[in-house]
């Protein structure tokens, strides 16, 4: 968005220019000032439009944006660094350093979907997690049962016990190649925030995510914590669930993917 209001502001201050140069040679003329106030009036006022139209989807669909917390005990050795030393020197030569309990806690994102409580997000979230908490863009934080997975779409279904916002739910199938869409989640622990790009491709499959594949590309940023957090069209209207990056250093690269929304109603009326 940045890009496309510089550019109408460099094209209405060029023309400015131009008319203060012809000014200067042939003495004051009417028709330039009359013709460029009208185009630089026009280029603001698209360029106003374009930011309204990203305000209102984050506004729209913020509140209902949650972060969610999965913790899982997993076993790890007592002493990471023996595990390595024994793959130099043998088993025998480094003594076994014991392993111990830990708990792990990941992050993601969800979008509340019904005022009773349920939440939409990724099945790699909460995957083997034994405790989810949920915490609310006011800052509360609940306790969240999973009512229903689906390892085939990588797709799960939350819960929690309280008077929710939920966000619109759109249409995925009327998303048009080019289409301005907005990605809000939680990208590293930092909540609410919001990213803006297109809809760079539509039914991407064979990524070797899930079995079911149907992804929307897009080159909004897309970071580690969205995942699970909602893709919206600038009506504010939820097309999709952020679930993965294409990147060769684990960072934003331009290319991420999102589960269509149509594909997610189906889990959504047997989880609810």
């Amino acid at each position: 968005m940045r890009e496309t209001i510089k550019l109408v502001c460099a094209a209405v201050l060029g023309a400015a220019l131009w008319g203060l140069s012809v000014s200067a040679e042939r003495g004051p003329t009417r028709s330039t000032s009359a013709d460029s106030r009208p185009r630089a009036a026009a280029g603001i006022s698209e360029a106003r439009d374009l930011s309204a139209g990203f305000e209102n989807a984050a506004a729209t669909v913020s509140p209902s944006v949650v972060t969610i917390i999965a913790a899982r005990q997993v076993t790890v050795d007592e002493d990471p660094m023996l595990q390595m030393m024994r793959q130099f020197f043998g088993n025998d030569a480094v003594p076994d350093g014991g392993t111990r309990e830990e708990v792990q806690r990941a992050l993601g994102s969800g979008v509340i979907v019904s005022k009773a409580g349920h939440i939409l997000t990724n099945y790699h979230v909460v995957k083997g997690a034994q405790q989810v908490t949920v915490r609310l863009s006011d800052g509360r934080k609940l306790d969240a049962r999973v009512t229903q997975v689906d390892s085939r779409t990588d797709l799960a279904v939350l819960r929690v016990h309280a008077g929710l916002r939920p966000a619109p739910i759109g249409d995925s199938s009327r998303l048009r190649i080019g289409e301005w869409v907005v990605a809000v989640g939680n990208p590293f622990g930092f909540t609410s925030t919001v990213t803006a790009g297109i809809v760079s491709a539509k039914g991407r499959t064979q990524m070797g995510l899930a079995q079911r594949e149907d992804f929307i590309q897009t080159d909004a940023a897309i970071n580690p914590g969205n995942s699970g957090g909602p893709l919206v069209n600038l009506r504010g209207e939820v097309v999709g669930i952020n679930t993965a990056i294409f990147s060769q250093n684990g960072g934003y690269m331009g290319i991420g993917f999102a589960i269509p929304i149509n594909l997610a109603k189906s889990i959504l009326r047997n989880g609810a």
